[in-house]
């Protein structure tokens, strides 16, 4: 028996269980999880109940985002929420700002709400159709205005109840960078965004990988960056920004 096989050995010994399982069918993507009609099934049901309980669902996530951190805000419209935005940029006296590309904040129209203000606004480009060099480019660009930025404003793909935390899936025109280098980052959280656990987060996952679209990794956000030194002292914002605000849009 080779080191990989005593290694697994161990494994199935410490989950107590007795003999190797056989590996899935190689055409059967769903047989170590449920079925793909099943997975259906759930997502069609998340999706209705998380229409049905949204005012509901928003309450409990203003609720445990400010446990964990999170300066929390409900507005009522994208307008609200704009004023909201440019009312913490002027308190905090930022001069530069980023932006992810999420739908939401086109909605929000920045570029207009600070129209009459000197602050910068730079946006993850969106543009799919570069060369190599060009990709370079790009990243270094999204990675330099990151860096230079006081706040970093993204919208979000899910929000979890269970853990007050917000979801990112990276992609293009969304750079995990804009939520991690900012000393300061804003969320925008739109109602049916709002997911009641972790549970309901993954099976969406997993609906999308049956369906193609595979995701390499996500953020997980809850609430500001916190590090631990050996004597267990908390300190906050040195892997991550300090300060995070997240607005809830019912």
């Amino acid at each position: 028996m080779n080191d990989r096989n005593k290694f697994l050995l161990n494994v199935r010994k410490a989950l107590g269980r007795s003999r190797e399982t056989s590996p899935p069918l190689s055409n059967d993507v769903t047989s170590i999880f449920e079925n793909e009609s099943v997975i259906s099934s759930k997502v069609e049901l998340i999706r209705k109940q998380t229409l049905d309980y949204s005012s509901c669902l928003t309450s409990e996530l203003a609720e445990t985002a400010l446990q964990a951190g999170w300066k929390v805000k409900v507005v009522n419209s994208t307008s609200e929420a704009s004023r909201y935005v440019k009312k913490i940029c002027i308190e905090l006296k930022a001069s530069k700002i980023m932006c992810s590309a999420h739908p939401i904040l086109r909605e929000l129209d920045l570029e207009k709400i600070f129209s009459d203000t000197e602050l910068t606004i730079n946006t993850c480009p969106i543009n799919q159709n570069l060369n190599d060099e060009q990709k370079t480019l790009k990243r270094l660009s999204i990675r330099s205005n990151a860096i230079e930025a006081d706040i970093g404003i993204t919208g979000v793909d899910y929000a979890i109840v269970e853990t007050g935390s917000c979801v990112l899936i990276p992609r293009t025109g969304v750079s995990r960078l804009v939520s991690l280098l900012p000393p300061i980052h804003i969320a925008i959280v739109e109602s049916k965004q709002i997911l009641p656990s972790l549970d309901e987060l993954f099976t969406l996952v997993r609906h999308d990988f049956l369906n193609g679209d595979l995701v390499s990794y996500m953020n997980i956000i809850t609430g500001p960056s916190r590090t631990a030194d050996i004597e267990h002292t908390i300190v906050t914002g040195v892997h991550g920004p300090a300060e995070v605000h997240m607005i809830l849009i019912e």
